[in-house]
């Protein structure tokens, strides 16, 4: 594992795993000769890498507890915090369906170039909230993103709800996007979105969403 502390401070940690759910941050031989110490008072914010998120999820609260505890040279515990909730673990929305004659807006046939692509869909069964709805493009499209999908309402007039307020993420590497969806979502309904793309170069074998 590795560690750092995120601050001012120029003070190297050293990262030891004691067990699959424990991890420690050691103060270096370097930076303890230096005398080198963390102030007392301040907030101070370590990172670790890289944790692995469990495989299952609570029926209950899905986050997890974080709790720290100091130690003295001698390994000795000096102080333990009050556990602390962590972050939402989402659940794949398993099973949704495109509706036929989504259609795009902002359509453009040639090859590169951007275009705003419309999608309407319904899911099976009811989804909590917090889960995550992947979207994957055909072979040779790319999804735009920097530090974030490019997301806007769509043009469905009738019998659509609009998903956009709800969506509270988006991450996307090539034709592959995950959507994080804040509210539960229905099958009586049908969502939609609107999600811009990149053409692909060359119409692929394999045109499907």
């Amino acid at each position: 594992c590795s560690v750092r502390l995120v601050s001012s401070l120029t003070l190297t940690l050293n990262c030891e795993l004691v067990t699959t759910r424990v991890a420690r941050a050691l103060v270096s031989e370097q930076a303890a000769a230096a005398a080198q110490t963390i102030p007392a008072g301040v907030p101070h914010a370590l990172e670790f890498h890289t944790l692995a998120n469990p495989q299952r999820l609570s029926t209950t609260d899905n986050r997890p507890r974080f709790v720290i505890h100091t130690f003295d040279s001698a390994r000795e515990v000096k102080d333990v915090a009050s556990p602390v909730p962590g972050y939402f673990l989402s659940q794949e929305i398993a099973q949704a369906a495109i509706i036929p004659g989504s259609g795009v807006t902002g359509y453009s046939g040639v090859s590169g170039d951007e275009a705003w692509v419309s999608f309407a869909f319904r899911v099976k069964t009811t989804t909590a909230a917090q889960a995550v709805l992947t979207l994957t493009a055909p072979s040779g499209y790319a999804f735009v993103y920097s530090s974030s999908c490019s997301i806007r309402s769509p043009v469905f007039v009738e019998g659509v709800v609009d998903l956009t307020q709800s969506i509270s993420g988006c991450v996307a590497e090539g034709t592959v996007a995950r959507l994080a969806v804040d509210t539960a979502l229905e099958p009586v309904e049908q969502y939609g979105f609107q999600i811009k793309m990149v053409n692909a170069e060359f119409a692929p074998d394999w045109n499907f969403w």
